[in-house]
């Protein structure tokens, strides 16, 4: 039985692949002299902090633990600067999508 949107009572859209509605996929960010596009997943996921701080500290992304960075993040200078720009990301696009219609 196909789950029903209370709102418009149509079966939701799963997309060929189960990808339909994936908000990760959302544009999150684009650079209109360079027609780069990030998405949600790209700047706003766990994986997107890890990969920050790889880059920063020069290590693999391997070699980091997102639980740590997390736990951590008042103790590492590195840590905190990805963890509070994430937290910025997070309530600026809250913000934006959690408005009363």
């Amino acid at each position: 039985m196909l789950k029903q949107n209370k709102t418009y009572q149509q079966p939701f859209h799963k997309g060929k692949h189960l990808h339909g509605g994936e908000f990760g996929y959302m544009i999150a960010d684009f650079d209109f002299t360079t027609h780069a596009m990030k998405t949600w997943s790209d700047v706003g996921s766990t994986m997107a902090v890890v990969r920050e701080v790889a880059r920063l500290k020069g290590v693999d992304v391997a070699s980091l633990d997102a639980k740590e960075i997390f736990d951590h993040y008042h103790e590492d200078p590195i840590y905190e600067k990805v963890v509070e720009f994430q937290n910025k990301f997070d309530k600026v696009n809250n913000h934006k999508f959690n408005k009363e219609v």
